[in-house]
């Protein structure tokens, strides 16, 4: 879709992007609100996991200005890829509200079931290579997926599909990054409930036809389920550097892993556990899932958990007095900022924008945006969800309350100066955002919906 074309119809953001039903969109709220079911046994959905920008190079022939495709995931089999944003979020006066029509499946015949993690991947393979690895998937069954993008025959637009598949897991694959081995090669690793990371040596090589076997990297302390999975090089000197990847557990601690320097070396030497942390103060009284971990540059890692903790961290080399002579220095994380009590329930959302950093989760409906070099809060809560009626039941009647659902994803549009939130129910919500050219900080003015 173009929507700043002449001949784009009349239109407005959609109130819900509408893949699921209506009857299970509606169900999604119980989700993030579970204390209102009334029946536990109920057969209730989870709603929508994420939406996705995937950045494409525009086609060489493309009619009028070029969106990219999004790419849709949720409680249903694979992945759901519009064309545009446009298509995704916009309704159009004469459109007929017939599903199927605004979008195309993808993946949803592997018998993988749900896609419950990506990773986007902006390789394009060597100039001969006549498709490009768009981004990998992560199934509820344990399968890992690759998705190609091919142009089609007028070069005018993207055509997707499956180019390989692997049973690579034995759980549910929760979680991927791309790694830097060696200084020069990039290589993908996955995780999953069973405690276990994998790598892909060919998964980037087009001339390996981004073979997806896979190799066990390590296996968390006591198999303990890994919910959160990310990457980062630092400098220990101006020469040296450490190879880190990061991991976040059902037990609420975050572990360092160092990725050796001879990553040719036998498997046993290839990783090396470097120091945990609690992802919260309280997790010694509480259930704290690491639900997110992300560097979100080379020495700052955000961590969220499903009681709703957010923490910002400082990776930095210091002398370890506990290492032998020779060594050299350690990779340490020092807990620099402690978010605490701003979300209800498990954090979905921990993307940032420059020096902006975007959360979200619980049942309040918004996203809460912090300044990563103060902690301090910018600005009110964004308020996503504008909430739905639902009738409580009492023992002297029935009460009708306002409940929401909690934000699981943003994207931006850059072009246009808008940043659209999705919720788990499918509520949509648009927003005018500005990035100054005199730093990274960004600027949400309005809501526009």
């Amino acid at each position: 879709g173009d929507p700043n074309s002449a001949a784009a119809p009349s239109s407005h953001l959609r109130s819900s992007i509408g893949v699921l039903s209506e009857h299970d969109e509606h169900s999604a709220i119980y989700y993030d609100n579970q204390h209102l079911n009334d029946d536990p046994e109920a057969d209730t959905c989870n709603g929508y996991f994420g939406m996705h920008i995937l950045e494409l190079a525009p086609p060489p022939n493309i009619i009028g200005n070029w969106q990219p495709p999004v790419l849709l995931h949720g409680d249903f089999n694979g992945i759901k890829i519009f064309d545009s944003l446009y298509d995704a979020t916009v309704r159009r006066e004469e459109e007929v509200p017939t599903q199927g029509t605004r979008f195309i499946s993808l993946g949803d015949d592997l018998a993988g079931g749900q896609v419950l993690s990506i990773i986007h991947c902006d390789y394009a393979g060597d100039d001969s290579a006549t498709d490009s690895i768009c981004c990998f998937l992560g199934y509820a069954s344990g399968r890992v997926a690759a998705v190609t993008a091919t142009l089609s025959e007028d070069n005018q637009r993207y055509n997707f599909q499956i180019s390989a598949h692997d049973e690579a897991h034995q759980s549910e694959v929760t979680s991927f990054t791309f790694a830097k081995v060696n200084n020069e090669t990039t290589i993908l690793f996955s995780a999953c409930c069973g405690g276990a990371i994998r790598y892909y040596p060919n998964a980037l090589k087009s001339g390996e036809r981004f073979n997806l076997e896979s190799v066990l990297a390590f296996n968390n302390y006591y198999q303990c389920p890994i919910f959160s999975l990310t990457s980062t090089v630092v400098k220990s000197t101006e020469n040296d550097s450490f190879h880190i990847l990061c991991t976040g557990d059902r037990d609420g601690k975050v572990r360092l892993w160092s990725i050796e320097d001879d990553f040719n070396a036998t498997p046993g030497k290839k990783f090396r556990p470097l120091g945990q942390y609690n992802s919260s103060t309280h997790i010694g009284t509480g259930f704290h899932l690491v639900t997110k971990a992300k560097f979100i540059n080379e020495n700052v890692l955000v961590t969220g958990t499903n009681q709703g903790a957010v923490r910002i961290w400082c990776l930095e080399c210091k002398e370890s007095p506990g290492r032998n002579i020779g060594k050299g220095l350690m990779p340490k994380l020092n807990l620099r900022f402690d978010l605490m009590g701003q979300h209800s329930g498990s954090v979905e959302v921990c993307t940032n924008i420059g020096d902006v950093l975007f959360t979200s989760g619980g049942d309040d409906g918004k996203m809460i945006g912090w300044d990563i070099n103060s902690g301090m809060k910018i600005g009110p809560a964004l308020s996503c969800h504008p909430g739905k009626p639902f009738t409580r039941l009492l023992d002297d009647g029935g009460e009708v309350i306002n409940v929401h659902s909690s934000v699981i994803d943003f994207v931006l549009n850059v072009a246009d100066g808008k940043m659209i939130s999705l919720c788990r129910d499918g509520t949509l919500a648009e927003w005018a955002f500005s990035l100054p050219e005199s730093d990274e900080s960004c600027i949400v003015e309005s809501h526009l919906n």
